[in-house]
């Protein structure tokens, strides 16, 4: 349902294809209006009306507009953009439900007040299109008070009409139902004339009189992908009584809100660990003097007899061989084998003198130790009761499967290719080398931010999500949580 993510330059306001500025062409002139609003004030100028274009026709260029919206948004998983676009089509809906008898009529032949909104509800498209630079940021500034807008607007604010959607962004739980609380403004929404549906499922509601209810939906009935937001129509069917002088009559209207599934992997990370260690140093080179060994005479004439003579040297320095053999008595015997073993050499000694005792000796060469810090890649186990599922790793962000509609890989972590999944509100374990010196943690959002905890240190916090770190303890450990989202 969702389209490919587009390019950032690619992403450009649509304008509107009856809100121009004024031209002549063909001997036709477009009318230019200086409009004042029923409440007395000067209603916002946008430019330039054509005039002769149906109602309808005007309302569905600006749902076209909001709709561009919102596919960028999500696409591009700038959250607080797509809610501002789906809550003015929300409006949009709503006023087009209202003017069903004037649908066909010119725009610009309705009442100032019909007129005022109609100029309104453009602003509001013109305004959200004017953010879409700032696609892919939690933070970018959009933001729309339905309920403010319509305030100024006595026949907005009598339209029935979805005032307020909370829960219209879900994330993934392993148990446990969703709530969408959904309050209108001037009708019962959940009455004995109105029926729910998520997709085509006809749901139960709890009401809370006057204008709200909530919706708990079953766990098992939101389907989340794996890798990529997607999301599915909440249907609100209801009749309204529409009251005149000479009947009372019921008309049907239909809203259709939009909820909005993240996906069930919302971010990947690489982390990488420091530890102190030591290493060869292979530009330098050591010598180790090794002890001297008395080997007996080895009993009877033409005898021969076998000893290894040792010397230490560091652990994890590199051999590189043995010098300096001492024999206190020459002849008789001699060095052959050298075996090197976990920090010591020894070399084989022949003793053939069956009478004449002799102290031997071995020096050992090596390239000596240096300090270095290293790095080790990092993955974070989910912390559950019971056995703990494996985690969730992928070869990596560069095309192959799975991977998010929009891979951008964290500042490098480490040489890995190798990345790893994390799900909201789901806590995570990190176990360190007893010699470990710090860490860099990297997630990557699929909203295109990028999050970095160094040594239990996050470098940035944001309302709508929060990496939660615990620093290190003295046993190594720490724990890791992605909160949930509070849209």
């Amino acid at each position: 349902m969702r389209p490919s993510a587009l390019p950032r330059k690619a992403i450009r306001r649509r304008s509107s294809r009856y809100l121009r500025p004024a031209t002549t062409a063909f001997g036709v002139t477009l009318l230019i209006f200086n409009l004042t609003s029923c409440i007395g004030g000067a209603v916002a100028a946008i430019g330039a009306f054509s005039g002769g274009v149906a109602t309808k026709l005007l309302l569905q260029d600006m749902d076209d507009r909001a709709t561009h919206v919102v596919q960028n948004a999500a696409a591009s998983g700038s959250l607080v953009s797509s809610k501002a676009a789906r809550d003015v089509q929300l409006l949009i809906d709503a006023t087009r439900q209202n003017l069903h008898d004037e649908l066909d009529t010119q725009w610009d032949k309705l009442d100032n007040e019909k007129i005022g909104l109609l100029r309104e509800l453009n602003s509001q498209v013109d305004r959200i299109q004017d953010i879409s630079g700032d696609f892919g940021r939690l933070e970018d500034t959009a933001y729309l008070d339905t309920d403010t807008l319509v305030s100024r607007l006595p026949f907005a604010e009598k339209m029935p009409r979805v005032r307020k959607v909370e829960g219209s962004s879900q994330y993934y739980k392993t148990d446990g139902d969703y709530q969408v609380r959904i309050t209108s403004n001037v009708f019962e929404p959940f009455g004995p004339d109105t029926q729910v549906f998520i997709g085509d499922t006809r749901l139960t509601v709890a009401e809370k009189p006057p204008y709200s209810a909530v919706l708990t939906i079953p766990n098992k009935m939101l389907h989340f992908r794996d890798y990529q937001t997607s999301d599915i129509p909440l249907t609100i069917k209801t009749r309204i009584e529409q009251k005149s002088w000479f009947s009372k009559t019921k008309k049907d209207y239909v809203f259709t809100v939009p909820i909005e599934l993240f996906a069930k992997n919302p971010a990947y990370y690489q982390m990488d660990e420091s530890i102190n260690a030591e290493v060869p140093d292979l530009t330098k080179v050591t010598v180790s003097k090794g002890p001297l060994m008395t080997i007996p005479g080895c009993g009877d004439s033409g005898c021969n007899a076998y000893y290894n003579v040792c010397t230490p040297f560091p652990i994890g320095a590199v051999y590189t061989r043995t010098l300096n053999l001492y024999d206190s008595f020459s002849g008789w015997g001699g060095f052959g084998a050298v075996t090197v073993g976990t920090g010591t050499v020894c070399q084989v000694y022949w003793q053939h003198s069956h009478n004449v005792a002799r102290n031997v000796s071995i020096d050992v060469e090596y390239h000596p130790l240096k300090p270095e810090v290293q790095h080790s890649p990092i993955v974070l186990k989910p912390v559950v009761a019971g056995k703990a599922p494996d985690a969730l790793c992928t070869t990596g962000i560069d095309g192959s499967n799975p991977t998010p509609d929009k891979p951008t890989a964290p500042v490098a972590v480490g040489t890995s290719n190798t990345v790893c999944w994390l799900q909201f509100g789901k806590s995570y374990l990190a176990d360190f080398n007893p010699n470990t010196k710090g860490y860099t943690l990297a997630v990557h959002m699929f909203n295109g931010q990028n999050y970095y905890v160094v040594d239990g240190v996050t470098d940035k916090t944001h309302p709508g999500i929060e990496l939660q770190s615990l620093p290190l303890s003295d046993t190594k450990k720490a724990v890791f949580k992605i909160l949930e989202p509070v849209w």
